[in-house]
């Protein structure tokens, strides 16, 4: 997931940190959503993630 953490930030702008569980439960990224984000912003994340499911690699 660090591939992806750092993919988001340096070529989106998109900040999320990755979570590892000790025991290899959980391997993933944390995203925030608070309420100081617009529709716009979050549609621009889903987005995002949506092109780099679609090409299935980080480009």
């Amino acid at each position: 997931m660090a591939k992806l953490t750092e993919h988001l930030l340096d070529k989106w702008g998109i900040v999320v940190s990755p979570i590892k569980h000790p025991d290899g439960l959980i391997d993933g990224i944390r995203i925030v959503v608070n309420v100081s984000l617009s529709a716009r912003e979050i549609d621009y994340f889903a987005d995002v993630m949506e092109d780099i499911v679609k090409k299935g690699a980080l480009a």
